[in-house]
């Protein structure tokens, strides 16, 4: 049995829901850690939440729109592999950049955030794989409607092939040409 576009797009959803939420986590704990810290690994995990927030709230808002449109679905896929790279990028950044040192080391604020150190990379990386499934469901979503919409087509006939319809179809610069044979023959 396989599964529709519907489903596929429910599933896509799902995760764009879960992906944002990872975002606006991340987005607010870097917001709140790019004051004192103004590292290129906070800045860099702050400005792919922002992508990611904003590119959400654009895909919900033209989701209603344009949902049953192919386009719509194959430009999403493009979207979320570069976010979902961009995303893996800010995972491995952050895992070198707070797992190389201990907690008693304090990157933020002068106090002790480790737990949210923590917290940053595991939603992170959360956001990428989420991020990563949505653009997998979304290409199958291309696939099911191209499968749904060869379905609804009605079944092209076949034309019979009679001696008629054969002279119909050969051109006329081909019959000139067998006449001029017979002639000199």
């Amino acid at each position: 049995m396989a599964i529709s576009s519907n489903t596929m797009r429910g599933i896509s959803l799902f995760c764009r829901v879960i992906e944002t939420i990872s975002a606006l986590i991340v987005l607010g704990i870097t917001a709140w850690a790019v004051e004192t810290s103004k590292t290129v690994t906070v800045i860099y995990s702050l400005v792919i939440a922002c992508l990611t927030v904003f590119y959400a709230l654009l895909l919900f808002v033209f989701a209603f729109f344009s949902s049953k449109k192919t386009i719509f679905h194959v430009i999403s896929t493009m979207i979320d592999l570069f976010l979902a790279f961009f995303w893996i990028a800010a995972f491995v950044l952050l895992a070198n950049n707070f797992n190389d040192t201990g907690c008693r080391v304090n990157h933020w604020h002068g106090i002790l955030v480790c737990s949210r150190q923590h917290t940053v990379e595991a939603f992170a990386f959360i956001a990428f794989f989420f991020t990563l499934v949505a653009a997998i469901f979304s290409a199958l979503t291309v696939y099911a409607m191209a499968k749904e919409r060869r379905e609804d087509e009605p079944p092209h006939r076949e034309k019979t092939a009679t001696p008629s319809t054969v002279a119909e179809t050969i051109p006329e610069t081909h019959a000139s040409t067998e006449q001029t044979v017979n002639n000199v023959v």
